[in-house]
Formats: structure tokens, C-alpha cells, sequence
């Protein structure tokens, strides 16, 4: 999968959980989701995704509610 059609489906993926309703009983309540996105080339060792998706996961935390994708410099 390209990187921009990676970023678009997370970035749909992230914006149909901030924007569901969810229930536990009779409380209702919202959820948000930080996504990480790493994508590989042929050169890409596992190690070397994982890397990518674990530097992009952080960064999303850290803005909350939000998608970041790994660079091959992240790694």
C-alpha cells in the first residue's frame, strides 16, 4: 500500500471512532484513537517497520486523536 493511501484510511479509520457514539449499559460515551503508520520497501528490514510504526504511534500520542506516519529518517 502507497503511504498516501495508508494515511487516508487511517485518517478515515481515526475520524469514524472520534465520531461514533458508543455505549457500555445506559452510559453513553466517545472514544478517540492515535494511529501510527509505518510503510515498507523492498530494503525494509521488520525491525526497521516496526521502528517506524512505534516512532509515529509516539508522536500521535503525544498530539492526541491523531494520525503520524513513520519516516524511513524516523527509523
Amino acid at each position: 500500500m502507497h503511504q498516501s493511501h495508508a494515511e487516508i484510511l487511517a485518517e478515515r479509520v481515526r475520524h469514524e471512532i472520534a465520531n461514533s457514539e458508543y455505549s457500555h449499559g445506559a452510559t453513553s460515551f466517545h472514544i478517540t484513537v492515535s494511529i501510527g503508520v509505518a510503510c515498507a520497501d523492498q530494503t525494509s528490514t521488520v525491525d526497521e517497520i516496526l521502528k517506524k510504526a512505534d516512532d509515529a504511534l509516539y508522536r500521535a500520542k503525544l498530539t492526541k486523536n491523531a494520525v503520524s506516519i513513520g519516516t524511513r529518517e524516523a527509523a
